[in-house]
C-alpha cells in the first residue's frame, strides 16, 4: 500500500470518506485533517482521485492527491 495525502479545495465541505464503502475497499484512512485526509491505498493516485471524483461528483480542481513517498519530511504529518 502507498500513502497519499488527499486535499480538497479550500472552503468546500470535506466529505466523510470513512463512510464510503467503495473507497474503504481500496484504501485505509490514517488520519483526517482540516483540508482532507492521509490514507494508505492499494490503487494508484490517479485511480484514487477518479474514484473520489466519481463518488462525490467532484472535478479535478476540487480534489488533489499527493504521494507521501515524495514528501517524507512533511511537517504536516
Amino acid at each position: 500500500m502507498t500513502s497519499y495525502v488527499i486535499q480538497f479545495q479550500n472552503g468546500m465541505e470535506i466529505p466523510d470518506l470513512s463512510k464510503n464503502q467503495r473507497l474503504l475497499e481500496v484504501a485505509r484512512i490514517q488520519s483526517k485533517h482540516d483540508t482532507g485526509y492521509l490514507v494508505s491505498s492499494k490503487i494508484n493516485d490517479t485511480n484514487l482521485r477518479q474514484l473520489i471524483m466519481d463518488e462525490y461528483d467532484l472535478t479535478k480542481k476540487d480534489v488533489l492527491i499527493g504521494n507521501m513517498h515524495f514528501q517524507p519530511f512533511s511537517s504536516r504529518y
